[in-house]
């Protein structure tokens, strides 16, 4: 029965009522913009996005071309892979002492902000059926949306009115957000790729080469500019190289419906100085900067980092300058949090050995590709 709506085009009326659960982002912050939304579907409807979308739509996708700059969402992807690249560069950027820079976006609400009619468009452009798109459209706009509280689920609910502008965007949680958000997202970047050249850092003996413009995970897209040729001046040309291509990729985003959350962005600049005899990393910052405009023409200006300076990106800290400390200082920090908390609870040996093998491995583990440890580190880590 669960097939029927996506076989002739028509909208569920059960499948409309969704229950919307707020989560805290941050624990103790529970201001209501600082909240996330996860809605609560019907298990079938849900059941039949995901085989539809995450299933069959992504090997079509991937078969006919996805941009290779876009990690999030695809199999046999993970949010390391962006990150060792970005890694490489700043590596590639301090032993060949060449001018790089980074700009790290993310954006606002990017599911909640995506229009169903141009997620449709996108599916359809990698093969998904009409009335399969029919059906789900339709199902978007007549859905009816109850709130969960401590009180239990409200009686009265929100949504499209007749006569009223109509409420675009999806739902966090539905099966098929995440894969359409990755198709439009590779959209555009190939957009973006059409209008921008590459940054190509190549190898000492000329036969590979770093080739890159962005680098993106889901809605966490760090753009990129450089020069090669070895020359203390080009700070400024680089700064507004970066600074052309980061606000074509704003602009590319906000056609679609997105928006780029200024405050949460930054810029990580490597470049240099002499001190007569050698090239050292440059630490003043002053005179540097980056402004960028949304689609009303607001101008912001983007946080500027410190080549010591960290940027919490995919997951963990990154330096320009390989500084690893406060990525080593979070990481502990998490690491002696989780288990004070299980010191005090009565657990069984199959939670205990669920909370070694889930969460202290996983913490400590997942950035270790990304990091290079000191002897004195590493005993830290297997005493505390």
């Amino acid at each position: 029965m669960m097939s029927l709506p996506f076989m002739y085009g028509f909208a569920n009326e059960r499948w409309a009522k969704v229950i919307d659960v707020m989560l805290e982002k941050k624990q103790g912050n529970r201001k209501i913009h600082m909240l996330r939304i996860i809605a609560l579907l019907e298990a079938d409807l849900n059941t039949a996005l995901k085989i539809l979308f995450s299933q069959e739509l992504i090997k079509n996708a991937e078969k006919a071309g996805l941009n290779d700059e876009q990690w999030g969402s695809r199999k046999n992807r993970m949010a390391l892979d962006p990150a060792m690249r970005n890694l490489m560069a700043f590596e590639y950027g301090r032993y060949m002492r060449i001018v790089i820079a980074m700009f790290a976006a993310d954006l606002t609400a990017c599911f909640d902000r995506m229009f169903p009619s141009l997620s449709n468009v996108a599916a359809g452009k990698f093969g998904m059926e009409k009335s399969v798109l029919q059906s789900r459209g339709k199902t978007i706009k007549r859905m009816r949306r109850a709130v969960r509280t401590g009180h239990g689920v409200s009686e009265e609910t929100y949504g499209n009115e007749e006569g009223e502008p109509e409420i675009a965007g999806q739902l966090q949680g539905k099966g098929d957000v995440a894969i359409l958000y990755c198709l439009q997202s590779s959209i555009t970047l190939d957009a973006h790729a059409r209008l921008f050249p590459e940054l190509v850092l190549p190898s000492p003996g000329g036969v590979r080469a770093i080739r890159k413009r962005n680098d993106g995970y889901v809605d966490d897209v760090n753009t990129w500019a450089g020069k090669i040729e070895r020359d203390l001046g080009d700070v400024d040309e680089v700064m507004y190289d970066l600074q052309v291509r980061a606000q074509g990729l704003t602009d590319l985003n906000e056609v679609s419906g997105g928006s780029t959350a200024f405050h949460k962005c930054a810029c990580q600049l490597l470049s240099w100085r002499s001190t007569g005899r050698t090239l050292e990393i440059n630490y003043d910052m002053e005179g540097v900067g980056m402004v960028l405009t949304d689609a009303k023409g607001a101008a912001s200006k983007i946080k500027m980092l410190s080549p010591s300076g960290t940027n919490k990106g995919l997951g963990y800290f990154q330096a320009v300058d390989a500084n690893q400390k406060v990525e080593y200082e979070e990481r502990m920090g998490k690491i002696k949090k989780t288990c004070s908390a299980a010191t005090s609870a009565r657990i069984q040996y199959s939670e205990a050995k669920q909370l070694l093998e889930r969460r202290l491995l996983m913490q400590t583990r997942y950035v270790l590709p990304c990091r290079s440890l000191q002897r004195h580190n590493v005993s830290d880590c297997q005493r505390k």
